[in-house]
């Protein structure tokens, strides 16, 4: 759902290998390439979904701050995308409940036992929607009350990293539900239980700034596609472009900051794992991926006309997303190492 690289092992101790997933029929029946673009595209959505809105908040804050309206304009087609991409993250999320609990009951057994585990993520799910449903369709309302939808921008934000904060919690302690007994099972205490873990805030702090990283790489793609349905002038798109390309570069380095962080702060954790070797190639590969990326932008903030450089926009999102997807394999590592020493 919302920390994508730990769903093959949000419902219980038990992961699902290789061999079990080929058994399955999973990989027979669809195979590894096809189910690897579907991960990653499911991947860009929640990251999209994650970032969008900050980035738009931020930039109608620098609307009024600089006094120009291109700003305003970019935020609200930026929240526009936020909106689509968090609504397939509402579906995204029932569907995946739905599926485990038709389809692999034994997985949904802890949720099934302990049902109030889930109340404050769902809760605090449905109200991020909500929030960023109202402010990203107030825009025109905006015009004559700007406060209150900023205050709605500050508030769905809050409640961003409140989710974020609870779903990553309860899934790092949802790996050890099965061995504690489900009267024993209080929501406050496995929030509290989840985010003391060691794991918790190097799986956060990145995943918040990569979600910064790909919605405003996505917004650049999102410009191409809103180009000839917002005609706002080629000043504006112009000026749009620069500012995403802008923002990208900046929140991929500092995401790049947090992962390396989170590497270097992590690796203590997968000594005398086979995992160990592999950790720092995966993450150079998520890297240089990222620096690659940044580059690609890098000629559209320079660049007199920089809608022009669509193979860029295209191809520093694709880029991004790769690297985030060989991160998400390093944040699996660990969580694979350390679910014992959870318990």
């Amino acid at each position: 759902m919302f920390f994508p690289e730990l769903s093959p092992m949000l419902l219980g101790a038990s992961v699902p290998c290789s061999s079990e997933l080929a058994a399955s029929g999973i990989i027979t029946n669809y195979g590894v390439y096809p189910l690897a673009v579907l991960f990653a595209l499911h991947l860009t959505a929640v990251l999209t979904a994650m970032g969008a809105f900050p980035v738009a908040v931020a930039c109608e804050f620098l609307a009024g701050a600089k006094k120009k309206i291109f700003f305003k304009k970019f935020a609200q087609q930026l929240s526009k995308l936020g909106f689509f991409a968090t609504l397939y993250l509402l579906l995204a999320s029932a569907a995946s409940l739905a599926y485990m609990y038709v389809k692999k009951p034994a997985f949904a057994q802890p949720w099934i036992d302990a049902p109030l585990v889930l109340a404050p993520m769902l809760g605090a799910l449905v109200a991020y929607v909500l929030c960023a449903g109202a402010y990203s369709m107030s825009w025109k309302s905006s015009r004559k009350a700007p406060t209150p939808h900023k205050a709605l921008g500050i508030l769905t934000v809050l409640l961003l990293v409140v989710m974020c904060a609870i779903s990553l919690s309860t899934k790092l302690v949802a790996m050890i539900l099965p061995a504690l007994p489900p009267e024993s099972i209080n929501p406050l205490v496995v929030i509290i239980r989840g985010a003391g873990s060691m794991l918790f805030l190097p799986l956060l702090i990145p995943f918040l700034l990569d979600a910064l990283a790909c919605a405003s790489a996505a917004g650049l793609v999102w410009l191409i596609l809103r180009r000839n349905r917002d005609d706002w002038g080629r000043d504006y798109y112009a000026f749009a472009a620069r500012t995403g390309a802008g923002w990208a570069i900046a929140t991929t380095l500092l995401a790049l900051c947090a992962e390396g962080w989170s590497v270097w702060a992590t690796m203590p954790m997968l000594s005398g794992s086979p995992m160990q070797q592999y950790m720092p190639i995966v993450a150079g590969a998520g890297a240089g991926a990222s620096v690659l990326a940044c580059l690609f932008w890098a000629f559209i903030l320079r660049s007199q006309t920089p809608m022009r450089h669509k193979f860029s926009m295209i191809s520093g999102l694709v880029l991004l997303v790769l690297g985030f997807c060989a991160f998400g394999v390093a944040s699996a590592f660990l969580v694979l190492q350390n679910i014992a020493p959870l318990a």
